[in-house]
């Protein structure tokens, strides 16, 4: 029974923003003033919920003031939220392998696959540092001299 009703919600929700979809692109926006305090209250409200806690309300808040102090100098946010939602997974596939592996990091790379991607990311990352070393020193020629 769930599953049909979750169907049929997820069925009028796709009608609904493919057929919507036009006109919410061309109505025109909503004033900045009007929406924030309702995101924010929007956002209190959902930290609260989760766990009925006034602590999750505080730490939602520490981190929106991080994000405001970080974009605000000029440092990409997008990153950090990937970095807080995949950290945890990474850390625990991590340890699968590491378990899997007796502890042994050349356990990562046994596979021929893994090995190939473990190369190309390792001369990716290479040819970044490289690339940037010579731009700094080009740069730095360039003002000297």
């Amino acid at each position: 029974m769930h599953l049909v009703v979750s169907s049929y919600g997820e069925s009028f929700a796709l009608i609904g923003s493919v057929s919507l979809g036009a006109d919410v692109e061309t109505s025109p926006s909503v004033p900045r003033r009007m929406l924030m305090p309702i995101i924010l209250l929007f956002a209190i409200v959902g930290s609260y919920a989760i766990n009925n806690s006034l602590f999750d309300v505080g730490l939602m808040l520490a981190f929106g003031v991080l994000a405001f102090v970080l974009e605000e100098n000029d440092f990409p946010v997008a990153p950090v939220i990937l970095g807080v939602v995949l950290g945890p997974l990474l850390e625990e596939y991590f340890i699968n392998s590491m378990i899997k592996s007796d502890g042994r990091l050349i356990g990562l790379v046994d596979r021929p696959i893994a090995a190939v991607l473990a190369a190309i990311t390792i001369a990716i990352v290479g040819w970044t540092i490289v690339a940037s070393l010579r731009s700094a020193k080009a740069n730095e020629q360039h003002t000297a001299g």
